[in-house]
């Protein structure tokens, strides 16, 4: 693992905590460091997928939905891709 990556993680983790804590406004924040970042895809689409479930928490549906797309047009070959495509139709539903 180089320390760039180890740094992505971190800044992922910050964000998972902050999730956690229910900060949504603090943990998407953090969270979208990491695809803006760092050129890890994995961590970017995880890290893509849990600021979107951030901001369906904080009641922003559009801007998950953004996310989710995001993932599945940037990230379609990772396993998180299968996890925006269930959320993004849930959301959809409503």
């Amino acid at each position: 693992m180089t320390a760039t990556e180890l740094g992505a993680r971190a800044q992922m983790n910050i964000g998972m905590c902050r999730l956690v804590q229910k900060r949504y406004n603090d943990a998407t924040t953090a969270l979208l460091v990491v695809p803006f970042t760092y050129d890890y895809p994995q961590l970017s689409a995880l890290s893509l997928v849990e600021a979107a479930r951030a901001f369906s928490e904080n009641k922003q549906p559009e801007q998950a939905i953004k996310l989710l797309e995001r993932v599945l047009r940037d990230h379609p070959d990772t396993e998180q891709s299968e996890a925006a495509r269930k959320r993004l139709e849930e959301l959809k539903k409503g």
